[in-house]
């Protein structure tokens, strides 16, 4: 099943973990270090590297902006 980038997966409420909108890394809200706000929604990210991708062009990781391509060559 898909998942729009920076939305919670079902049951993950419960568990606090949230997805990295740019790599899709699984990251647990209560310890994320890097994080962002776009439109009133705050997005977790796993590493600097993927919340300065993010901030850079929000539209391209949110159901928000453009469709996402995943490029599966992308690092964090």
């Amino acid at each position: 099943m898909f998942i729009y980038p920076g939305l919670r997966k079902a049951g993950m409420e419960e568990s606090g973990m949230a997805t990295d909108p740019v790599c899709y890394a699984e990251v647990d809200e209560e310890q994320a270090k890097h994080t962002a706000s776009y439109r009133g929604q705050t997005y977790y990210f796993c590493t600097a590297s993927c919340r300065k991708k993010f901030e850079e062009n929000p539209g391209k990781y949110t159901k928000l902006g453009p469709a996402f391509k995943f490029d599966p060559g992308m690092t964090c």
